[in-house]
């Protein structure tokens, strides 16, 4: 599959609205045992990714619009490129303007096996502080711009893997 997609404006507010969310999160779950049901103590699951649906699509997407809204802002000039292969799965460029300031960046997901192995680097230069801390409480109090780095590798095979094996740096 080969597609290029390009707009001035992708709404994401209606499917990702908080109230959907919330009741979704409240609808019992059909078909479980109690003890399936019981809570975990575990903070990170460690039920295995799917990632055999990685290896199922192969593709080459290209992404672009002027604008994108979600619930709480708004991302502009946001360019994707994501090519989907046997596997491995790459989404760059990740580029957009966050907060006055730019995004440049790619995430990686490999997978082998019941194994996932993903590489992220973000670099975000000169966004203004209130497009990260928008509707916290005090916030309104802070004021300046914002430069993040991160570089980041991990391997696993569920969320609980993946976050044990967290490697890399964040500045």
């Amino acid at each position: 599959i080969t597609a290029s997609l390009s707009g001035q404006k992708l709404d994401f507010r209606s499917c990702m609205d908080e109230k959907h969310a919330a009741e979704k999160s409240a609808e019992k779950p059909k078909g479980k045992s109690a003890k399936e049901n019981a809570r975990s103590d575990k903070v990170f699951s460690d039920r295995l990714l799917p990632l055999d649906a990685l290896r199922q699509i192969d593709a080459k997407i290209s992404i672009k619009a002027a604008t994108v809204l979600l619930p709480n802002r708004s991302i502009d000039k946001i360019e994707m490129g994501i090519d989907l292969q046997a596997g491995s799965r790459m989404v760059k460029p990740l580029k957009a303007i966050l907060g006055n300031g730019t995004m440049d960046g790619y995430l990686s997901v490999k997978s082998q096996g019941n194994v996932a192995t993903v590489a992220t680097t973000m670099n975000v230069n000169k966004a203004d502080i209130n497009f990260f801390t928008k509707g916290l409480k005090g916030a309104d109090a802070i004021e300046g711009s914002l430069d993040i780095d991160i570089d980041l590798r991990t391997r696993g095979g569920s969320i609980g893997g993946l976050m044990g094996e967290l490697n890399g740096r964040t500045i």
